[in-house]
């Protein structure tokens, strides 16, 4: 079973969001682990809502590129969140460490990238794959109103 984990920074709002990529994830075979040494694939869910959170991200974005299964082509890194939504096009020309840049907007496309990365072949369209929530049985939880 190939792996993933999450590595999330800044609000609540991006820790459901990771939450909700894992679901997808685990929903479509993935094993979700909290060892980014040991993934598969490695995602950083960044924060970009101030320069300090721009910075933290930053610094998990090269930790993780950092890890031996990432530096070594074992695993692939994703980064995902603020930070591409806020900057786009120019993270690429400074992190070629990274294989995708994931934009809040696209995070349902979770699957499909993650399957793109390591040449998984899928029937039918991998944005509908959805798992039961992985929030337990709890009696509340956060209800997302704006990315961004």
């Amino acid at each position: 079973m190939k792996t993933a984990s999450f590595i999330t920074m800044g609000c609540a709002k991006n820790e459901v969001d990771s939450a909700h990529m894992a679901d997808r994830l685990a929903g479509a075979g993935y094993g979700v682990i909290d060892d980014p040494a040991q993934a598969d694939v490695v995602i950083v869910n960044t924060c970009s809502f101030i320069q300090a959170a721009t910075e933290e991200s930053l610094e998990a974005i090269l930790e993780a590129a950092g890890l031996e299964n990432v530096s070594e082509g074992g695993a692939h890194l994703i980064v995902s969140g603020c930070m591409p939504a806020r900057y786009e096009g120019d993270l690429e020309a400074e992190l070629p460490e990274v294989s995708r840049f994931l934009p809040c907007a696209d995070e349902e496309n979770i699957v499909s990238v993650v399957d793109e990365l390591l040449g998984i072949e899928r029937i039918g369209d991998a944005r509908r794959i959805v798992a039961a929530p992985a929030f337990g049985s709890s009696t509340s939880a956060y209800v997302k109103i704006s990315d961004g």
